[in-house]
């Protein structure tokens, strides 16, 4: 169920804590059979280890060596450390969705039998969806995960499609598999 997050980290991502814009770096998995658990560093110095409690929606969790604030500038990001795997390639971009800053993960994902390409789209807890390109000519098309609990955000989804051939091949090019 678990799977080392070892050969990616350090991760860092933005965040807002206090309303301020930081860093927040992932430097070390210590997840076991019972939960994911991060050691995160943000940009002001503080430093703990925060646990992601899976549920419909994930919940974040920190050892209270730091403020809730800290807590809450994770909770839309750090759960979907679990669904990223060291042999596909991802990336964050910071957006504004629906007005609000929000970092959008591209993460990789194996095609299904029609299809060339499938990208995850992860942002916030409660909205997910997959951009895939199939085998024929059609252009990228955009479907619900499973586990979204929201329709697919289409404002987004015409914010990426433009952006997609550029990333994935750039991302293709950086981690070739092999």
């Amino acid at each position: 169920m678990f799977s080392s997050q070892q050969s990616i980290l350090p991760l860092s991502f933005p965040v807002s804590v206090y309303g301020k814009k930081q860093t927040a770096t992932v430097v070390k998995d210590v997840s076991d059979v019972e939960a994911f658990r991060y050691q995160v560093y943000f940009s002001d110095g503080t430093e703990d280890l925060f646990t992601v409690v899976e549920g419909p929606i994930d919940e974040v969790k920190n050892s209270q060596h730091c403020s809730s604030e800290y807590t809450l500038a994770l909770e839309r990001d750090l759960p979907i450390l679990a669904k990223l795997e060291p042999e596909n390639w991802f990336y964050v971009m910071p957006l504004k969705v629906q007005e609000e800053p929000t970092n959008v993960w591209l993460v990789e994902d194996d095609p299904l039998p029609n299809e060339k390409e499938n990208i995850s789209v992860y942002y916030n807890q409660k909205a997910w969806f997959e951009l895939f390109l199939p085998n024929d000519a059609t252009p990228w098309q955009a479907r619900k995960l499973g586990r979204s609990l929201e329709p697919i955000e289409e404002a987004l989804v015409h914010e990426l499609l433009p952006l997609m051939e550029g990333i994935r091949n750039a991302m293709a090019s950086l981690f070739t598999k092999g």
